[in-house]
């Protein structure tokens, strides 16, 4: 091939290219408002207006004062009290499942990451203990440590 006939060929490929830019991938499929929601809703999505949005939003903003009542009297009512029984061998992390399914703590992984970063994993005793909801991370890794 020489210079010329690779110039030509090279310019009659950018011309294909603009022609099916202007022609081809240029187009969209335009669809009807009704069709697009229809399909939006049959594919488990929810459609809203801006208006519905803005309402939802506002009303997530403000804490209904019913629901502070009722989250202020839960804990008073509610202590849960279990005998943990740690058996040799034991990991924290099963320790940590049981006092989260015994409902003593809430969240048994941050429990275990407490316990690790404050010493008491290498500390954990063998034996039965009281323990209630009440109590402080630091209590209860206090009586199942024997570290009074």
């Amino acid at each position: 091939m020489n210079k010329h006939t690779l110039r030509a060929f090279a310019l009659g490929i950018i011309f294909a290219v603009v022609v099916l830019h202007f022609t081809v991938l240029e187009r969209e499929p335009e669809i009807p408002i009704n069709s697009a929601k229809e399909r939006m809703t049959e594919a488990g999505f929810v459609v809203l207006t801006k208006e519905e949005l803005n309402d939802l939003e506002k009303k997530q903003m403000e804490p209904p004062a019913e629901e502070v009542k009722t989250d202020q009297e839960t804990p008073s009512e509610e202590l849960k009290q279990i005998t943990l029984e740690i058996k040799l061998n034991m990991s924290t992390k099963k320790i940590a499942d049981m006092l989260a399914d015994g409902q003593i703590i809430e969240n048994a992984t941050e429990f275990e990451q407490y316990l690790i970063e404050h010493g008491y994993h290498t500390k954990v005793q063998i034996g039965s203990f009281e323990l209630n909801s009440e109590m402080t991370y630091e209590e209860i890794s206090k009586i199942i440590t024997k570290n009074k």
